[in-house]
């Protein structure tokens, strides 16, 4: 709901990846992908792509005919040469 009221996103456009996990945390790296196709304040949090690093879907959203964001390669890019980089934040300002 941020991303539009601060007016940095319009309808479906923006996206925003998380990263989490990893040999610090003891547990495998897991990108957690918002999916294009939705107002980003109409998700639930069950609406989000969950995938491993070789970007396979590890689950997929609850809500049917949800699909990955266009922006998905660009963010494992960033990830693979921003070991530091725990998300990606790709958006469509209004400002």
């Amino acid at each position: 709901e941020k991303f539009y009221n601060n007016g940095w996103a319009t309808g479906t456009a923006g996206g925003v990846s998380i990263r989490v996990g990893g040999p610090s945390e003891n547990r495998p790296w897991r990108v957690f992908v918002a999916p294009s196709g939705i107002q980003k304040e109409d998700m639930i949090g069950e609406d989000v792509f969950e995938m491993d690093m070789d970007q396979n879907v590890v689950k997929k959203p609850v809500t049917p005919n949800l699909r990955l964001s266009a922006c998905t390669p660009l963010w494992y890019v960033v990830y693979a040469n921003r070991p530091s980089a725990k998300c990606v934040i790709h958006t469509h300002s209004m400002n």
